[in-house]
């Protein structure tokens, strides 16, 4: 298995072999089904830790945005 974690799969492709085809751009890689599923499962991984990250930058943006908002109704009526 290459460390292609990082790079855009543009096709799969299953083979009459039962092995799996990967395009990465004009790359290809072909692997059995379990290597193909466990870097499948590895990138879910990764994409899930990537949206959980953003999910929390969001939420401090959001009690940031909160906060701001409640301090200028208080202002204008208090």
């Amino acid at each position: 298995m290459n460390n292609n974690n990082n790079k855009e799969i543009t096709e799969i492709k299953v083979l009459k072999t039962n092995k799996v085809a990967i395009h990465y751009g004009k790359q290809i890689e072909v692997y059995n089904l379990s290597d193909f599923n466990q870097i499948i499962n590895k990138r879910i991984k990764n994409t899930q830790r990537e949206n959980q990250k953003r999910e929390v930058i969001l939420y401090i943006i959001l009690l940031i945005t909160l906060f701001i908002l409640s301090m200028k109704l208080i202002k204008i009526f208090g």
